[in-house]
């Protein structure tokens, strides 16, 4: 997004140009704020969109959102051109959109890398393990260039695959996803009961299948999810998977199996009972939402929303953070309850957290799910940040301050995200 450096204040400049009016009059004239905002900037960090939505917020005092730059307006010269090359150097096709080139060739791309690595290594259809021993990684060749993928598991719903993946973050988080459906498969007597004893009602169900869904936030899932299978995914993939070594041969995923499946009734009821507390008060929220508000103020809330319970939000929300959902939600609450009183104060609060957010999702849309934000603890120093603007009563699970996050981020970055 920074593209050529030296063309990087016109870049800037007509940025701002391409902001909605009722936020470019904040901001003129423009030649000013960009004099302003260039010493602010730290090029080659993270988005610039960001970076430029936190300075125009520190030095105006409007949050500004980082989609509402709109780089597809910007004069062709200020946009960075993007081939695709050969083996051989020639360039097979280009464009200023670099997501529009993904999509026209990585369909192709990706069907050739899985038709020559599925000769060595691909399985579908089980339900026990019978792949033998998982290798880590796969190495291959193509016409005489080396080939690297990366051997996972693969959920398929009602059985479990095997397949070798392009990105390694990919099949991380596929292989931990087909070993929890794997789990599931095995233990499915067990789990039967479970499912139907779990402590959620019906108005928690209703309330979490209405969730709408969020390809960032959400990991993908698409709405109308089932409450009591995701919540079934979750305990099991807390008891047999988080925060232990994957499981990549046939000795080791027994012995897990023998070793832990005696522990799953006290997670299972902690965590329903939990998920049960946090939807009944999202249903209690999003009736308050329903009332006259400032609309700055709703569309904030409804974006924290879309982020802290997206569609299928149980199921990639890891257990730690899903206990501390009826906290988030109690905090909106007591932020709606003052309000109305002082909608001067909401809007100053907001604007502390909003740049360091827009960063963080700019930050995620580039990562395109390689960090699934469920899993990035960054995403719940954000969460922990609001209460403490909004319900400080309420205090925090770890220490937090505007401090903190840029640190936090700082080291975020350092560890390459």
């Amino acid at each position: 997004s920074w593209a050529v450096p030296g063309l990087l204040a016109g870049r800037v400049t007509a940025l701002l140009r391409t902001l909605p009016k009722a936020l470019r009059v904040h901001f003129v004239p423009v030649p000013d704020t960009v004099a302003r905002v260039l010493p602010l900037l730290e090029p080659g960090r993270g988005s610039l969109y960001a970076q430029l939505a936190e300075a125009l917020a520190r030095i105006g005092g409007v949050p500004v959102p980082v989609d509402a730059f709109r780089d597809p307006d910007l004069p062709p010269h200020l946009r960075m051109n993007f081939a695709l090359v050969d083996a051989d150097g020639r360039v097979i096709d280009q464009s200023r959109d670099l997501a529009l080139l993904k999509e026209r060739h990585q369909q192709a791309a990706g069907q050739a890398f899985r038709e020559l690595a599925g000769q060595a290594l691909l399985q579908t259809g089980c339900r026990a393990w019978s792949f033998g021993a998982i290798p880590a990684r796969f190495d291959g060749e193509r016409q005489g260039r080396p080939l690297v993928g990366f051997p996972a598991l693969v959920d398929e719903g009602e059985t479990v695959g095997l397949r070798v993946c392009q990105l390694e973050a990919e099949a991380v988080e596929s292989h931990r996803q087909g070993s929890v459906r794997l789990v599931r498969l095995v233990l499915a007597r067990d789990l039967r009961t479970l499912r139907r004893d779990l402590a959620v009602n019906v108005q928690a169900e209703l309330v979490y299948k209405g969730l709408a869904a969020h390809p960032l936030a959400g990991a993908g899932l698409a709405a109308g999810r089932d409450l009591r299978d995701d919540l079934l995914d979750r305990i099991v993939a807390e008891v047999f998977i988080d925060d232990l070594p994957p499981l990549r041969d046939p000795a080791a995923f027994e012995a897990r199996i023998a070793e832990r499946r005696a522990g799953l009734g006290v997670p299972a009821q902690e965590l329903a009972r939990a998920v049960q507390q946090g939807l009944e008060l999202l249903g209690q929220v999003q009736s308050r939402l329903k009332a006259l508000l400032p609309q700055a103020a709703l569309d904030d809330i409804q974006l924290q929303l879309a982020w802290l319970a997206p569609a299928g939000f149980v199921r990639s929300t890891p257990a730690a953070w899903l206990r501390e959902l009826p906290r988030y939600l109690k905090a909106l609450q007591l932020r709606l309850d003052k309000l109305a009183g002082d909608p001067q104060r909401d809007a100053r609060l907001v604007a502390e957290a909003a740049p360091l957010e827009a960063r963080y999702r700019a930050r995620v849309a580039v990562e395109q799910a390689s960090r699934p934000p469920g899993r990035d603890p960054f995403r719940w120093l954000l969460e922990e940040f609001r209460v403490s603007l909004f319900a400080q009563q309420l205090r925090t699970r770890v220490p937090v301050s505007a401090r903190r996050l840029a640190e936090a981020w700082a080291e975020r970055e350092r560890q390459g995200a």
